[in-house]
């Protein structure tokens, strides 16, 4: 008796103690660290691959996703995958499946893709077998598809979507005409016809008439498809003012208005002004109101949406680059380019932070092109008290080193790095000075300390 109670507490101790390893080993704190040091990688990996455990980081990557936390979902998937490509089958499809939502999230579509064909190639059941399975399969494919500007394969797998459920029995819901009104309105746009996006403008209202009364209690879809609603008229509108039919181009960009405002307050209420889909939605309205020519309205709009891009962790150098030049552009018409001093603050955050996930030397062309956009920003924003002016500097000098260290790469000349801490720099006589200053123990004399560069990375 006493044996088996020993036995049975040994167990209790043991299970106890795998579980406190994965939740030390998710906190994504200090304490993981030193988790590493205590247990060799083959045995972390061992108690991460129990299934209770595995089971439970799948369930934390989607509750990331959820609150917008994608470089902790990335973090925990790129650790987890390799322990479900071990256990094979359904956990690997599983691991496969978040994995591709993550990269989605990432802006990284081609690799999304590369997960969901691996998903399509191994499911081990027919369409007929689990329809629900592939008809979720078939339209990620085809959001994959479309973020890849594939119109053609987008469609072919949204009707695949369509048909696996017509085997079962089961109509078209308002998710497949709204899959499709996507997929014909990027066809038309890509192949310039304007009755492909006409068709995909009358789907997309039917959808949305639909879902406000199949699932009145789900906002944030019916959110999304009244911005896809603004979005398809707005570019229907492009089309004709192309064509210089101004009249039309006017009534189909007022026809965009009321939807987009409407998704708009949807994502604000339900959300909250600062997130990602609430800016999303901002910035759509700001594009109906500078096609409107209501430039107050337009800044409004577009002053949330660029403070809302420069504080997500999902943004990238590119997005933020595009909603600056929109938000000048703005201040320009209304001759208020001063006012760009209130995002000051926002885009010296959002430079710090894009250095902290190390965007500047993944891609120094584009990092230094924000920069000199930022510095644009702050020349215009001062008010001739030259306030403003020691910031635009700087930028323009970080901005040089990156172009610098970036040209002497594609030249095959490369950089000068410290072996130390890593960090870059355009000669050996900046290395130098680094290294005298942080490295040495030694502190150089005034003449010589105001010459470093800042440190780049």
């Amino acid at each position: 008796q006493e044996t088996d109670e020993t036995e049975n507490e040994a167990a209790t101790s043991q299970v106890k103690k795998e579980d406190e390893i994965f939740d030390i080993a998710l906190r994504g704190c200090p304490d993981a660290n030193e988790l590493a040091r205590k247990f060799p990688e083959e045995e972390l990996s061992a108690t991460l691959s129990e299934p209770k455990n595995l089971g439970v980081a799948l369930d934390l990557v989607g509750v990331y996703l959820k609150n917008y936390e994608i470089d902790k979902a990335d973090l925990v998937i790129t650790r987890i995958v390799p322990l479900c490509r071990k256990k094979g089958g359904t956990w690997l499809v599983k691991g496969l499946d978040k994995m591709s939502a993550v990269r989605m999230k990432q802006f990284r579509a081609y690799d999304s893709l590369v997960c969901l064909k691996e998903i399509e190639e191994i499911v081990p059941f027919s369409p007929e077998e689990g329809w629900e399975f592939h008809d979720i399969l078939y339209r990620n494919l085809a959001w994959c598809y479309s973020a890849l500007d594939e119109p053609e394969r987008c469609l072919m797998y949204t009707r695949k979507s369509v048909e696996v459920k017509r085997g079962a029995g089961i109509p078209a819901s308002w998710f497949d005409i709204w899959d499709l009104s996507k997929g014909h309105a990027r066809l038309g746009q890509k192949t310039e016809q304007v009755e492909e996006m006409k068709v995909a403008y009358e789907l997309c209202e039917k959808a949305g008439e639909i879902h406000r009364t199949a699932e009145p209690s789900d906002r944030i879809m019916l959110a999304k498809i009244l911005s896809n609603v603004g979005e398809i008229s707005m570019g229907i509108g492009d089309h004709y003012r192309l064509l210089q039919e101004d009249e039309s181009a006017r009534e189909w960009y007022q026809k965009a208005e009321a939807p987009s405002v409407e998704a708009y307050q949807l994502h604000g209420t339900a959300l909250g002004p600062m997130k990602p889909l609430t800016g999303w939605a901002a910035g759509t309205v700001a594009h109906c109101m500078v096609r409107l020519e209501r430039w107050p309205e337009a800044c409004d709009y577009l002053t949330q949406a660029f403070k809302v891009e420069c504080t997500k962790d999902s943004t990238t150098p590119g997005s933020v680059i595009e909603l600056l030049d929109r938000v000048l552009g703005v201040h320009s018409q209304l001759a208020d380019r001063q006012g760009m001093a209130v995002f000051a603050e926002d885009m010296e955050g959002c430079i710090r932070s894009f250095r902290d996930r190390g965007w500047e030397s993944r891609e120094r062309d584009v990092f230094a092109l924000l920069l000199y956009k930022v510095a644009t920003a702050f020349v215009v924003a001062d008010d001739g008290t030259g306030k403003m002016l020691p910031r635009a500097l700087s930028m323009l000098k970080d901005a040089e080193t990156d172009l610098k260290i970036y040209i002497g790469f594609t030249q095959g000349i490369g950089a000068h790095h410290c072996k130390q801490c890593g960090k870059l720099y355009e000669n050996r006589e900046e290395l130098n000075a680094h290294i005298t200053r942080r490295h040495s123990g030694k502190t150089p004399d005034s003449g010589e300390a105001g010459k470093e560069r800042i440190d780049i990375d």
